[in-house]
């Protein structure tokens, strides 16, 4: 049993292995992008859903055509009708006679085929439809256009991270050889016990900051791979370095906002809408004919034999008026129009806001981008300041606590350095989803 029970926790072992090897490499940004593009859940809803609608568009635009029903029905006269003739038809001068008409059984079998000749109402509906099509097909440029930046911003995120993983290390190492060497010194009472301390809670902060980023890793990593539609199990393995340097000067303009294009299509819709509701006051004429045949029997039953069957059919036009409806096509009416009012004053808002939120965006963008080079190049002096600094301090040349300040000053330049390349992606990721 006990045989069994390690053979088992050996390929459960296995499996487990094989599932941590399934590497997805990621050599650029497109390349995440274009996995985004085929893989992400919500995008397969959206693209259902302009299938649907394009079906629904199709349907609406029939209405031209006749509509055809094949019916049968039966019908067991319990009672037949009674009706008062004059008796002169019966042989009875001078008295009435109430006389019954009819078989008790009768069936009726034809093809009804009606045709609308003027419904206003139906060629807006198709128009509607038409539009709510398009309005579909915006929606999804517009989840498109926010699937972009969530996986350009998740991208760039975790490349940050993973280089911030790897400053948090090497400080970690840097601390703890300052720590080494400051118990030492300490030992032979060449520094005091607060400066002891001090280089403690530097050291600890140092792996504050490295477990705080490999909680940030896995998080980012895993926001990644749901908008991929990648399984918990994939490990992303990114290829790119960051080089704010090789992103060119961005053109001042940019893509259409297709959320803005969205509300746009939704002012359309919402004045056909009204449209459609002013058609409820309208006539509509409708031509229909009946071919069919009638059969009549004295007993229950049914007879296939054509001599049992009659011929009837007609042809009729209706014309509908409406009059009065309660109010209720006339506060449908207000209704379509007050929401074309709305959807209209939200296009003006959204377009002024959208004007002056491309305009702040590029020139945030092209300040944030110096703000990298000034902060990189800053932490890289405080890198090598730091390096003599520790010279300095293992020589005896200065005390630990001047050294510990200018360690405090490179660890606030680091961080400084990645919230400026965090705001930069920021920003560039936007953009980069407004690309036509």
């Amino acid at each position: 049993m006990i045989r069994l029970i390690k053979i088992g926790l050996l390929l459960l072992g296995c499996c487990s292995w094989g599932l941590a090897q399934e590497v997805k490499q990621l050599h650029t940004v497109e390349d995440a992008l274009e996995l985004a593009a085929s893989k992400n859940p919500d995008l397969e809803v959206f693209k259902l859903q302009v299938k649907q609608s394009r079906v629904d568009m199709q349907a609406a635009k029939k209405h031209r055509l006749p509509t055809v029903n094949a019916s049968f029905s039966g019908q067991n006269n319990r009672s037949l009708a009674t009706t008062p003739l004059p008796g002169e038809i019966f042989g009875q001068p001078g008295e009435v006679v109430n006389a019954q008409f009819g078989q008790p059984y009768n069936y009726n079998a034809g093809i009804t085929v009606s045709k609308s000749v003027l419904d206003m109402g139906n060629r807006v509906e198709a128009k509607v439809a038409t539009a709510a099509h398009d309005l579909q097909q915006l929606e999804q440029g517009a989840y498109e256009q926010k699937l972009t930046y969530q996986t350009a911003y998740y991208y760039y995120l975790l490349l940050i991270t993973n280089k911030a993983t790897q400053l948090n290390q090497q400080d970690t190492a840097l601390m703890d050889s300052i720590l080494a060497i400051s118990r030492q010194k300490r030992e032979k009472g060449l520094i005091n016990q607060t400066s002891f301390l001090q280089a403690k809670i530097l050291a600890n902060t140092a792996r504050e900051n490295l477990s705080s980023s490999h909680a940030r890793q896995q998080e980012y990593a895993l926001q990644l791979k749901l908008l991929l539609g990648q399984s918990d199990h994939v490990q992303l393995q990114l290829e790119e370095e960051l080089d704010v340097q090789s992103i060119n000067q961005v053109s001042a303009e940019m893509g259409q906002d297709q959320e803005l294009m969205t509300t746009k299509a939704e002012v359309e819709l919402a004045d056909l809408r009204v449209r459609q509701s002013k058609t409820a006051f309208l006539p509509k004429l409708t031509l229909e004919s009946y071919f069919g045949q009638q059969q009549f029997r004295e007993e229950f039953g049914l007879s296939m034999r054509a001599d049992d069957w009659s011929a009837y059919s007609y042809l009729g036009i209706s014309l509908q008026v409406p009059l009065f409806t309660g109010f209720k096509n006339k506060n449908n009416l207000k209704s379509a129009q007050l929401a074309a009012q709305i959807a209209t004053k939200r296009f003006e808002n959204q377009e002024q806001t959208t004007a002056f939120q491309d305009k702040m965006l590029l020139q945030n963008f092209i300040a944030s981008k110096d703000r990298v080079v000034f902060a990189e190049e800053n932490f890289e002096l405080y890198q090598e300041s730091v390096g003599l600094s520790l010279q300095q301090f293992e020589q005896g040349l200065i005390g630990l606590d001047e050294h510990l300040s200018k360690v405090e000053d490179l660890l606030k330049a680091e961080q400084h350095y990645l919230n400026a390349l965090t705001t930069f992606y920021s920003y560039y990721a936007t953009i980069r989803s407004r690309k036509s």
